[in-house]
């Protein structure tokens, strides 16, 4: 089984790195590929995209935008177009989840105006939809969870449920469970540095769609 990952992009020009425009995969995938025992595939150019669809069996979009000038946001884009019309599934994570909404004809916004930042760098609990694969992984209503964002949902894509929420209203995790399609607003990936934590089980029920 293969995962494919839209990387992330770097500019260390602030750091006097000779060779300073990186394109990279956080770690905590790679830590999450080898404990679930799947490949992992880092998918550099949108050129092409329908070849990395058919060795792949699914897509994770991870978060992590910055301001350089690449355009991650038009690679994550096109992934998400030509896995959705493959039908194969697909996991978006924080900016990644972002990314699924407005493929989805949805928008993102800023949490306040004044960017306050009240879901940037804290943890804090969500509302959870029970038959939902958030509910799946928590077996619970309620959860506390990471957070690290500024922007959210503020309409909600066609064809995307919400599945939890945080106390504020904030939209923490939608899906489309009939085209395997799932996203939260959190960073799940972080579990894979830990011993035990009930969030890799959304990954592990991610991977278990890949077989469908």
């Amino acid at each position: 089984m293969k995962l494919a990952v839209s990387p992330r992009y770097l500019d260390l020009k602030k750091e006097n790195y000779d060779f300073n425009l990186k394109h990279y995969v956080n770690h905590d995938f790679i830590l999450m590929a080898q404990q679930m025992g799947v490949g992992l595939c880092a998918i550099m150019s949108p050129n092409e995209c329908e070849d990395y669809v058919s060795i792949c069996d699914g897509l994770v979009i991870p978060g992590s935008y910055n301001k350089a000038s690449y355009d991650v946001l038009t690679l994550d884009l096109k992934l998400i177009d030509c896995f959705a019309k493959a039908d194969k599934p697909i996991f978006g994570i924080c900016a990644g989840h972002q990314a699924i909404n407005l493929y989805f004809g949805g928008t993102i916004g800023y949490i306040t105006e004044d960017d306050t930042k009240p879901h940037k760098e804290t943890t804090h609990f969500i509302n959870i939809k029970p038959d939902s694969f958030v509910y799946d992984a928590f077996n619970s209503e309620r959860a506390e969870i990471n957070s690290f964002h500024v922007k959210h949902i503020t309409k909600l894509g066609k064809d995307l449920s919400v599945v939890a929420k945080s106390d504020d209203g904030v939209i923490e995790a939608i899906e489309n469970k009939e085209r395997r399609i799932f996203g939260v607003q959190w960073h799940p990936e972080l579990s894979f540095n830990k011993e035990e934590t009930v969030e890799k089980k959304l990954f592990e029920n991610f991977i278990k769609t890949l077989r469908k």
